[in-house]
């Protein structure tokens, strides 16, 4: 059975691909308007764009894992804004420094990106933008103290504002990495049975990229679990271990029935 999604099919398929994250988008805004308003106060001693930028990033970047490793991956991503905002205010008068410095940056920034692929891109530009906006200001002791620590005041907003959900969203973080594996395999379920033929390209590319977040979820938590494995936490991630496996097993069974019908017209 056709189901009739009107004239703009490929604008449906892709509305349901969207998934808008309020939290985070909440977290970002604030993260860049409450530097403003602080700013306009006349009150709040530091270099407004250079906390703006760095609270923004932290509230905006998305961790996971146990509590303590979010604070020192938001905590590292802070410190190391705040030293891109000194280096560049120290090659702010010297040509062959900040060649040198920007050289460095750009080595920084790309052994973020390959070490590790969900933190390190959030983080990489950031560090670059903050270092060029920075090596432009005029140079001196005073204001690369100045630039650095109005960096690091943004990103403690930024942690701050990652942190006030804690409290009131407490959540295991071994639990909801297993949940989201079985939360993809649901939604690639529902886009075999949605209704469509089995030949459209639609719906083809959405099944492929479906199995490509589905797989790089797998990925991630497989090593989640196996980071967090412990004597007090063995039995836990044991169990978690065992959804997970099941999950896999299940997709796959899922993919072989839903191939084995396509091949017999069903």
């Amino acid at each position: 059975m056709i189901v009739n999604r009107g004239p703009f099919p490929e604008i449906s398929k892709l509305a349901k691909e969207w998934r808008p994250d309020l939290a985070r988008a909440t977290r970002a805004t604030a993260g860049i308007i409450i530097p403003l308003l602080l700013a306009e106060t006349g009150h709040i001693p530091l270099h407004v764009i250079f906390a703006a930028i760095a609270a923004q990033n932290v509230a905006m970047a998305d961790v996971r894992g146990s509590y303590s490793l979010r604070f020192a991956i938001l905590s590292s991503g802070a410190l190391l804004f705040g030293l891109a905002a000194g280096l560049g205010s120290m090659s702010s008068q010297s040509l062959w420094m900040a060649t040198l410095l920007a050289a460095f940056m750009a080595v920084v920034a790309g052994g973020l990106r390959h070490l590790s692929t969900d933190y390190g891109p959030p983080l990489s530009v950031p560090v670059v933008i903050i270092f060029l906006m920075a090596s432009a200001e005029p140079s001196g002791h005073g204001e690369v103290l100045f630039h650095s620590f109005s960096t690091w005041a943004g990103g403690a907003l930024g942690i701050v504002l990652q942190m006030a959900l804690w409290p009131f969203r407490p959540q295991h973080p071994l639990r909801r990495a297993t949940a989201e594996c079985w939360q993809e395999t649901g939604n690639l379920l529902g886009i075999l049975n949605d209704g469509e033929p089995p030949s459209t390209a639609i719906r083809d590319n959405s099944v492929v990229a479906q199995q490509t977040r589905l797989r790089e979820t797998l990925d991630r938590t497989l090593v989640t679990l196996n980071a967090a494995r412990s004597r007090r936490m063995h039995q836990l991630v044991t169990r978690l271990e065992g959804l997970h496996m099941l999950c896999a097993r299940f997709t796959t069974q899922a993919l072989a029935l839903e191939t084995a019908m396509e091949t017999r017209g069903m």
